[in-house]
């Protein structure tokens, strides 16, 4: 219950505390995996994300921002570590497309019996019309069972995760930070749901600090 509270007042404080550049929307997105040999799976991404207010507007608003696409192809090196190469078409809603290219290394490790998932990613974006942007990101994430030690079949659970992103651009540097806060219901191994709150804050590096809220909702489907 304490940490349902955290979770309220972290977000909360949030909004409150938002600089003149805050925006939000919804994010909806559906991933489907599936094994082609004992050590190779597969994993598609579809990803929404409909802006709903920006407080520079001062207005609300319902508005397709962007849809992203991905496709990568993983490969267990152990149980607990994975190496992944991938691509991701963007789709804005004024129909400029983005390609980029996405490596990644993702492990599990225990802290104090907590079980966390980190990982390691770069990514490259190209595009016509802008220089290419190049990122360097880390992930933590874990979850807590709502019920007993260990999160069985149709059971509730408590997500959390935050990842840091550096990024550079034609002698322009910034950094990002996006932390995860939500709850899930975990149907059995082939099917997960997810629904919380993503709170995004960049331009640390330049003038206007920038703060998005997303509501998210994803769908996890292993065949």
């Amino acid at each position: 219950m304490k940490l349902k509270l955290l979770i309220v007042l972290l977000f909360t404080s949030t909004i409150i505390t938002a600089q003149n550049r805050f925006s939000g929307g919804i994010m909806p997105e559906f991933s489907v995996g599936y094994s082609i040999s004992e050590r190779f799976s597969i994993q598609h991404k579809i990803e929404y994300q409909q802006a709903m207010f920006d407080q520079v507007e001062d207005d609300i608003y319902f508005d397709l921002q962007q849809a992203d696409i991905q496709h990568f192809l993983e490969y267990k090196i152990s149980p607990t570590v994975d190496v992944a190469g991938g691509y991701q078409s963007r789709f804005e809603a004024d129909g400029f497309n983005h390609h980029r290219s996405i490596q990644q290394v993702s492990w599990i490790s225990r802290l104090i019996g907590l079980r966390i998932g980190y990982r390691l990613r770069t990514d490259q974006t190209f595009s016509n019309d802008e220089s290419p942007l190049f990122r360097f990101r880390i992930r933590a994430k874990s979850q807590f069972p709502l019920q007993g030690l260990e999160v069985d079949q149709g059971e509730q659970y408590i997500v959390i995760s935050n990842e840091i992103i550096y990024m550079t651009k034609t002698q322009t540097d910034d950094f990002e930070n996006r932390l995860n806060a939500g709850i899930g219901h975990y149907f059995n191994d082939n099917n997960k749901f997810e629904i919380g709150l993503d709170w995004r804050t960049d331009d640390y590096l330049e003038p206007g600090f920038r703060n998005r809220l997303w509501l998210k909702a994803s769908y996890y489907l292993s065949l």
